[in-house]
């Protein structure tokens, strides 16, 4: 499902409160701050990663290096120069190139036995994470609309049926008792559930 939005104003200049928010005094406090990061960030990342040709476990070890990093950086009073995402892919090109150059070396010792894929380049590095990004956002709103205490579970339930999984709504109106107009109602509420959530972790994030 592709969601968007025409509105500008879901892009605020960008915040550095979940930044400050990882070195929070309190554990508590802190371990929430990074499981947001980690959970908006890693997959995007991940992706980035293999979208140049590295292998799962070359991903993986992308994502790692760079978090294990990045936690050490905060740890001695992290001020980005710049905005966040541009720093944060700033690093990631950078170590993704690294990672490349460990593969090219191995298997020039003979090491591994297939040479990393081709890259393609076509799409620029800024619109490429620009698009994993918004996707994480969108899907980490997603899993905060299912818990979210404005949405019954059925209408939940109702609204993956139709919009997520593409089921006839006919079909999804029956199985949940609903009317078409009902559930053309809860499609409506949900969507703009999700943009609010939305535009709450954009503010907490920073622009795209």
């Amino acid at each position: 499902m592709r969601l968007t939005t025409s509105d500008s104003s879901i892009f605020p200049i960008t915040r550095t409160s979940l930044i400050v928010r990882l070195g929070s005094v309190t554990r508590k406090a802190r371990e929430q701050a990074w499981g947001e990061f980690f959970g908006i960030y890693s997959p995007i990342i991940y992706r980035m990663a293999k979208h140049s040709g590295l292998s799962e476990p070359d991903a993986e070890e992308v994502v790692a290096t760079i978090m294990r990093n990045f936690a050490s950086s905060v740890r001695g009073g992290f001020t980005p120069e710049t905005r966040f995402r541009h720093y944060l892919r700033s690093i990631t090109n950078r170590q993704i190139r690294r990672e490349k150059q460990r593969c090219r070396r191995e298997l020039a010792l003979g090491d591994l036995s297939i040479s990393p894929a081709a890259t393609d380049e076509s799409a620029g590095p800024d619109r490429q994470w620009e698009r994993l990004e918004q996707e994480e956002r969108w899907r980490a709103c997603l899993e905060r609309v299912k818990t979210s205490p404005a949405i019954r579970p059925r209408d939940w339930s109702a609204f993956e049926a139709w919009v997520i999984f593409g089921e006839p709504a006919k079909a999804v109106a029956k199985r949940y008792g609903v009317t078409p107009n009902r559930l053309h109602g809860i499609k409506h509420k949900i969507i703009n559930e999700l943009r609010r959530l939305k535009l709450k972790l954009d503010v907490e994030l920073g622009e795209v």
